[in-house]
């Protein structure tokens, strides 16, 4: 079987309210990554998208999770992830934190991380920021990256413990 990658982004969105103690407590035991159902798994493998995973503090941390469809024009492309396939079958990951579409506090002084894939090992790539509503108040996120080129795709694939992590974590205020 030929080698794919597959992309997991894992959100975690909350407010002031769950900031700090003890309400924090339960969105900081929130995992990384998520196993697939089977169902899941074989609409992820035939179709050209990723899995995403979206936990809302609104939504008592709720599991929401689907395969989204990559727009044609952006395959393999986030604001601040992108990964390319080069002529020699080189996959490249590249993580540059993008001000403009992430949020809060700006990150602009550092430079691109770029991994290149590794046949079955697992790339983490995580961030946070800080943001508003258009009314104004804050709220935050934390955005996690599963990053796995392989041939033979499982249920578990994203749960296995990343060979390399790329963490960028700042304080958030």
């Amino acid at each position: 079987m030929d080698k794919k990658v597959y992309v997991q982004e894992v959100i975690t969105m909350w407010t002031k309210s769950s900031r700090g103690a003890p309400e924090s407590v339960t969105r900081n035991a929130l995992p990384d990554a998520f196993e697939l159902s089977e169902d899941m798994l074989t609409r992820f493998e035939t179709s050209k998208g990723y899995s995403r995973v979206i936990l809302r503090e609104w939504n008592d941390f709720r599991v929401d999770h689907t395969v989204q469809p990559f727009d044609q024009q952006n395959q393999y492309r986030w604001p601040s992830l992108s990964i390319k396939f080069r002529n020699n079958d080189i996959i490249i990951a590249q993580y540059k934190y993008a001000n403009s579409l992430e949020g809060v506090p700006t990150r602009s002084e550092k430079s691109a991380v770029s991994h290149e894939l590794e046949r079955d090992k697992l790339l983490q790539v995580k961030f946070n920021s800080r943001n508003s509503w258009p009314t104004g108040e804050w709220y935050y996120q934390l955005k996690t990256f599963n990053i796995l080129l392989t041939g033979t795709p499982s249920s578990t694939m994203f749960t296995m413990t990343p060979v390399k992590q790329v963490h960028d974590l700042v304080n958030l205020w």
